[in-house]
């Protein structure tokens, strides 16, 4: 039987092609496509924004941070050493440990240098591990968070966490340091579960 014969169509019904039923729903999958749209809080976005340039500019400072320490420290690599070395900046060879020195004053300076290193590879290793788990959440909340107005307050208080966190690691804070690093977690969870429960 051909497509509009009698029995195949409901009364009142215009038969169509495969070929143009086919160009149809194409077009219908077409326009869904064009015409999908995600709603995001300008508050929300607004302080993914900020969030994210805080902990950028954040790391960015402790990357430079942490150049300046292994510099002062003499642990950059090897061939690092004649150009420092012309800048006056001293030898360099991260590639082994402190060597003992006699002299007592050098002794001190150079083990504080060290010290001091070690705390900012630290600072930085930290920032590493929580920053971009804490960014990708933040964003992920600002298209899909059940709490957007909350959502945007955990996003910044994220931030100034990550950015205490540092300073009381730097400043020798130790008490400070955890709860800081405490309130970015508890950020950080709360912004996934409103994203989880959305």
């Amino acid at each position: 039987r051909k497509c509009g014969e009698k029995g195949l169509l409901a009364p009142g019904k215009v038969p169509i092609s495969r070929r143009s039923a086919h160009a149809r729903l194409s077009a219908i999958i077409r326009d869904m496509a064009d015409t999908v749209t995600l709603e995001a809080s300008s508050l929300a976005l607004k302080a993914a924004g900020l969030a994210t340039a805080i902990c950028v500019t954040k790391l960015v400072l402790v990357n430079f941070m942490q150049a300046a320490a292994s510099v002062a420290a003499g642990a950059r690599p090897p061939e690092d050493s004649a150009m420092l070395a012309q800048a006056g900046m001293g030898t360099q060879d991260g590639f082994k440990p402190p060597q003992d020195v006699k002299d007592s004053a050098k002794k001190a300076k150079r083990d504080a240098a060290w010290e001091w290193k070690r705390r900012v590879d630290r600072i930085q290793a930290n920032d590493i591990e929580n920053v971009p788990v804490g960014l990708v959440i933040i964003w992920a909340g600002v298209l899909c968070s059940q709490f957007p107005d909350l959502h945007a307050k955990l996003a910044l208080g994220f931030a100034a966490a990550r950015v205490g966190h540092g300073l009381t690691y730097a400043l020798k804070i130790s008490f400070l340091r955890s709860i800081t690093f405490t309130v970015g977690m508890g950020c950080m969870m709360t912004m996934l579960y409103g994203i989880v429960n959305a």
